[in-house]
Order: structure tokens, then C-alpha cells, then sequence
């Protein structure tokens, strides 16, 4: 892709099966977590009790990205790694994942489209620095 990133962070995100890449504008709620186990029995005293499950959960990340006309974005269905270049910090972030949703944003006259890109993360993200 010979498109270039836009003022900010700096960040692209790519897709290794599709071949995907875009530059994103921002991310919202790229993070983990992990479920909570209720433990209460028939024999627990003084309120309601809890543990955390074992295996936590890299959910679902929403971008805003720049969308790219001579890229037709097809939702393929497929687990692929998807990398994260910040390059103002030297740093990618990777994980395997795949598309769930891709919708262009409201398009004017003289303004740049963007769109919305959900991502569904499965395992754990890696990060390594340049």
C-alpha cells in the first residue's frame, strides 16, 4: 500500500492473510480482561464470593481508520495476525484476530473519509520494540 500515515501517533495496522493495511486515526478500547467466577455455596457465610477465571480475554478493539477507496474490504471470516506499527515509538503490537465489521463513516464533500474497523483478538498480543 503506498498510502501514507496521518498526523498523530503515527500507527498502521496490517493483516497478514488478507493483506489489509490501514493507517489509524484512533483506537478505542484495545485492552484484556477476564470473567469473573462466582464461588458462593450452600455453606458460604457473610455475602456472595468470587474468584477470576484463568484465561483472560483480548475482546473486541474498534478503529477509525483511513479508508482506503482502492481497497475493496471484504469481511473474510479467517484468524490472521494482525500487527500494529507505531512508528513514533518504534514499537508493534501483534495477535492473531479477525475482521467482524468494516463501515465507512459519514462521507462529505471536502472532508476525509474514514471507517470504522472491528476487530475480534484471540490469544494473547505480543509487543516488540525497534
Amino acid at each position: 500500500m503506498s498510502y501514507e500515515p496521518t498526523e498523530g501517533h503515527l500507527t498502521t495496522v496490517t493483516f497478514g492473510t488478507s493483506n489489509y493495511e490501514f493507517n489509524v486515526i484512533s483506537i478505542d478500547k484495545i485492552g484484556r480482561s477476564v470473567d469473573v467466577i462466582e464461588t458462593t455455596h450452600l455453606s458460604t457465610t457473610g455475602g456472595k464470593t468470587y474468584m477470576p477465571a484463568d484465561l483472560p480475554d483480548s475482546g473486541q478493539c474498534v478503529l477509525t481508520v483511513d479508508h482506503n477507496q482502492e481497497q475493496d474490504v471484504v469481511v473474510p471470516g479467517v484468524v490472521e495476525t494482525i500487527s500494529f506499527d507505531v512508528s513514533g515509538l518504534g514499537l508493534t503490537k501483534a495477535s492473531s484476530g479477525f475482521i467482524v465489521g468494516y463501515e465507512v463513516n459519514t462521507i462529505e464533500t471536502g472532508q476525509k473519509v474514514t471507517a470504522a474497523l472491528t476487530v475480534q483478538f484471540t490469544g494473547e498480543m505480543t509487543q516488540a520494540t525497534s
